[in-house]
C-alpha cells in the first residue's frame, strides 16, 4: 500500500507541476500578447498624431494666405473656407488609417455644423457617453492619446465607471469665456486627463486650453487665430497632500484649439485657482481684431 501511495503521490505532484507550467507558460503568453499589442497602439498613435500635425501646419498656410486676399471681406466665406479644409482633413485621415477614431468623429462633429447643423447634431447624440460639449465645441470625454486612436466600432468594449456611469477620460473641467468683442471670442478650459499605462495601471495630467470662435450665422464656430497668451498665464492643480501643486501655462501658437497637457502623475488632481489672459489676433470680415487682457480665477 505504501509502495502504490507513494506513486499515487509522484504521479499528483507530476501532474501538478504540469498544471502549473501550463498556466504559467498561459500568462507568459498573455503578458506577451499585451505587450506586443501595447507597442502596435504606441506605434498607431505616433503615426496619427503626426499625420494630425502636418494637416494643421497645412490647413494654417492654406488659412493664413486666403485670409490675406481679398476674399476675406466676410466672416461666413473665411470660416466656410477653414471649416472645408478641416473636413477634408478628417475625412482624408480617416482614409490613410481606415478606421474612424472618437477624435476624428469629434472633429467631424465640430467643423461639420457650419454646414450641416442637424447631422452634426445627430453624431453627438448617437455618440454622446463618450463626447461632453464644451463651450462651442464638442471634445471626446477619452484622454487626447486615446481618442485618437479608439475606433468608434469598438466603443461598446470600453469598460464602465462603476461610480460615474460612464467612461470619464476627462473630468474636473472649469471653463468659461476669456475674451470677446462679439464676433470673435477666446475661450479658457482647465483640467484634468486620466490614462492608462502599458500594463492598465490608472495615471492622470493636468491640462490647459484656449479655443478661439468667431460668429457665423447666429452661432459660435472655432476659428483660428494668433494665440499668445501672457507669460505669467497659469492654472494651479492641488494634489492628494499638502503642498502637492502644479502650476501649468498655456500654450502660445496659431491654432483654432491649443492645448497643453502636464506631467504623469499617479493620483488625481483638482483645479483651485488661475490667472489667464494674452493677446490674441484674427481677421474677421476683412478687419484685424487683436483681444487682450487677463483674469484671476478662484475655484
Amino acid at each position: 500500500m505504501k509502495k502504490r501511495s507513494f506513486k499515487l503521490a509522484k504521479f499528483v505532484l507530476a501532474l501538478s507541476i504540469g498544471i502549473t507550467a501550463i498556466s504559467c507558460t498561459n500568462e507568459s503568453t498573455e503578458i506577451s500578447q499585451t505587450v506586443e499589442t501595447t507597442k502596435t497602439l504606441s506605434s498607431l498613435t505616433d503615426r496619427v498624431e503626426t499625420f494630425r500635425q502636418n494637416e494643421e501646419k497645412s490647413i494654417s498656410a492654406e488659412f493664413k494666405n486666403f485670409i490675406a486676399g481679398s476674399n476675406a471681406d466676410k466672416v461666413e466665406k473665411t470660416a466656410t473656407f477653414y471649416h472645408n479644409l478641416k473636413l477634408k482633413s478628417v475625412y482624408k485621415e480617416r482614409e490613410e488609417f481606415q478606421f474612424t477614431s472618437l477624435q476624428n468623429l469629434a472633429d467631424e462633429i465640430n467643423f461639420l455644423v457650419l454646414f450641416d447643423k442637424e447631422k452634426s447634431d445627430r453624431l453627438f447624440d448617437k455618440y454622446s457617453k463618450f463626447l461632453r460639449k464644451s463651450l462651442y465645441t464638442v471634445t471626446p470625454t477619452l484622454d487626447y492619446e486615446t481618442a485618437i486612436v479608439t475606433d468608434i466600432n469598438e466603443l461598446g468594449t470600453i469598460q464602465s465607471d462603476i461610480s460615474a456611469g460612464k467612461y470619464l477620460g476627462v473630468g474636473s473641467v472649469k471653463e468659461g469665456i476669456l475674451l470677446s468683442n462679439g464676433v470673435y471670442t477666446l475661450t479658457w478650459h482647465v483640467g484634468v486627463e486620466r490614462h492608462k499605462d502599458d500594463i492598465g495601471i490608472m495615471f492622470y495630467r493636468n491640462f490647459t486650453q484656449i479655443g478661439s470662435n468667431a460668429l457665423v450665422n447666429g452661432q459660435w464656430v472655432l476659428y483660428p487665430s494668433s494665440m499668445r497668451p501672457a507669460l505669467d498665464a497659469y492654472a494651479e492643480f492641488l494634489g492628494s497632500g499638502i503642498g502637492d501643486l502644479e502650476r501649468l501655462g498655456f500654450l502660445s501658437d496659431y491654432g483654432s484649439v491649443l492645448r497643453n497637457t502636464g506631467g504623469k502623475t499617479d493620483h488625481a488632481w483638482a483645479p483651485t485657482r488661475g490667472r489667464i489672459g494674452g493677446t490674441f489676433t484674427t481677421t474677421v470680415n476683412g478687419n484685424e481684431y487683436s483681444l487682450e487682457g487677463a483674469t484671476n480665477f478662484q475655484w
